[in-house]
């Protein structure tokens, strides 16, 4: 199976898809930025743990769902983005020249499906993927500054319920 490289098999006919995929482009850089908030956060709050150098008896670190509370809304943003972009790729269809028409008599059933929702998803699969890896970053951080007197305990299932609840 020989596989098409070409970014416009993947946009519906017609549409300006330089145009979106600069915006995903930068979309995607933009939320990776923004989640460098929680690193800036968890060296907040290692500071608050020392008094002139020397670490604070009875002092605990904040929890590291609380350090990461907003730093990942970017990443929501654009997968919501991507839902949008996908009902927008359908509804091109009916715009103007009725491009519809043209996908209905192509011998491929599946196309129109393929051009709405294959950037879409590829994207929300890349983003759900970065989002975890940089999570489990910030995380290993976390846990690796953080002295172990200071650490409180039951850190990986207050992140693992912060994610699945």
């Amino acid at each position: 199976m020989k596989i098409n490289w070409n970014l416009e098999a993947y946009f519906p006919v017609g549409m300006p898809w330089q145009q979106d995929s600069k915006l995903i482009l930068f979309g995607y850089v933009a939320s990776s930025v923004w989640s460098l908030y929680c690193p800036v956060q968890i060296y907040q709050s290692y500071q608050d743990l020392f008094d002139s150098g020397k670490l604070i008896p009875e002092v605990m670190m904040a929890d590291f769902i609380q350090l990461a509370d907003n730093a990942f809304l970017g990443f929501g943003a654009l997968i919501l983005a991507m839902i949008l972009l996908a009902i927008a790729n359908y509804r091109y269809h009916f715009k103007g020249s009725k491009s519809v028409y043209l996908m209905r008599r192509l011998p491929q059933k599946y196309e129109m499906l393929k051009r709405c929702l294959s950037v879409p998803a590829a994207v929300i699969l890349l983003t759900l993927a970065t989002a975890f890896l940089l999570l489990m970053t910030y995380y290993w951080i976390y846990c690796a500054v953080t002295p172990k007197q200071c650490l409180a305990p039951g850190q990986w299932q207050k992140l693992m319920g912060g994610i699945f609840l």
